[in-house]
């Protein structure tokens, strides 16, 4: 089981370039029964650009909860992002 995997994946910066790899549908699996504030640790590890490419997978209710654990100026950068057309 590919979550079962990922749990022996300590470097969050080396999960975030592995999650950049996977297509949509995996990503949204991949963070289906995660806490919100897990998600923000992880976006954290990946440029602005694609944290707001990934958020734009989830609800807006979904987005809000994970913007308010990353980083604040992760979150000016990502937000604006997701603004952009």
């Amino acid at each position: 089981d590919r979550k079962k995997i990922w749990e022996f994946i300590t470097d969050k910066g080396k999960l975030a370039n592995i999650i950049l790899e996977l297509d949509d549908s995996q990503i949204l699996e991949f963070f289906e029964n995660m806490e919100a504030q897990e998600i923000a640790i992880i976006l954290n590890e990946m440029e602005s650009d694609d944290a707001a490419n990934i958020l734009r997978l989830f609800e807006e209710d979904r987005v809000n909860e994970i913007l308010k654990f990353m980083k604040q100026d992760e979150v000016e950068a990502v937000e604006e992002l997701l603004h952009y057309p």
